[in-house]
């Protein structure tokens, strides 16, 4: 018995396989623009997150600077060497510190033994290197000028990595225009390192023999204490006028990365 060929079977069953195949490949398109959709939610409640964070850190610079500038003398953040405090800002609290720069080492004009000591012990291996490019950098321009006046642009002439710009950072400033740190504004960890003691006589610059008190540079960091290896301090440094208006100038604003204690020496 012969069966007759039926064109029209053959037809119907094409079509529902492709019918099949469209299905399938919708689903997946489907289940991939969900995917999109659940990541880039994702993505917004990080960024909003780590929005939020960086006005909290704002915010609590803020607080500080104002306390600075409206209680003088008898703020509680003002100190020879490091104040540190904590400072709550709706459901964030921050670890607070306040240093005068002149406490630190400055690279623009600091003297090139105490550069040597500071990069040996920060960078060790490096160390020759990052102090010949600086010093050659340093002797493009005239004494008496910032010839490094941002931090990204230290941190470009050392060629170092954010970690380890993280661990050089607490210890030099550009803005105090010293040779060496004024021994008294100095904390212990630094005039250990520079293996300098700390109420040694050192000359006083031009700034500090001329001015007040409250006419003196500041460096003030915030940290999240519920960050531990990662996340960001905000760090800025100011200058007290004294004056009414403008009552302090900005003179550094940036973020700083947490390095990991253990990676610090």
């Amino acid at each position: 018995m012969h069966h007759r060929w039926n064109p029209s079977r053959q037809t119907s069953g094409f079509v529902l396989l492709h019918a099949l195949w469209v299905l399938l490949a919708a689903s997946a398109l489907i289940l991939g623009i969900l995917q999109l959709g659940l990541r880039s939610a994702e993505d917004v409640a990080v960024w909003e997150r780590n929005l939020k964070l960086d006005l909290a850190l704002e915010s609590a610079i803020d607080r500080v600077i104002y306390d600075l500038v409206s209680k003088k003398k008898n703020s509680r953040w003002l100190g020879n060497t490091v104040t540190t405090g904590e400072v709550q800002f709706d459901d964030h609290r921050f670890l607070v510190a306040v240093q005068p720069t002149d406490g630190l080492l400055d690279v623009n004009a600091a003297d090139p033994w105490l550069l040597s000591r500071l990069f040996n012990y920060v960078t060790k291996s490096g160390a020759k290197h990052q102090l010949s490019q600086l010093l050659e950098h340093r002797t493009r321009y005239p004494k008496g000028t910032r010839p490094i006046p941002t931090y990204p642009d230290l941190q470009a002439i050392l060629q170092i990595d954010d970690r380890t710009f993280a661990c050089l950072y607490p210890y030099v400033t550009l803005f105090s225009n010293r040779s060496k740190p004024l021994p008294n504004a100095m904390d212990r960890r630094l005039a250990r390192i520079l293996q300098t003691g700390r109420l040694e006589t050192a000359e006083r610059s031009v700034i500090e023999a001329t001015s007040s008190t409250m006419s003196r540079s500041y460096r003030i960091t915030v940290r999240n204490t519920s960050f531990t290896d990662k996340g960001q301090s905000f760090s800025v440094e100011i200058l007290l006028t004294g004056l009414l208006e403008p009552s302090y100038l900005v003179r550094s604003r940036m973020h700083i990365s947490t390095a990991n204690d253990s990676y610090c020496p």
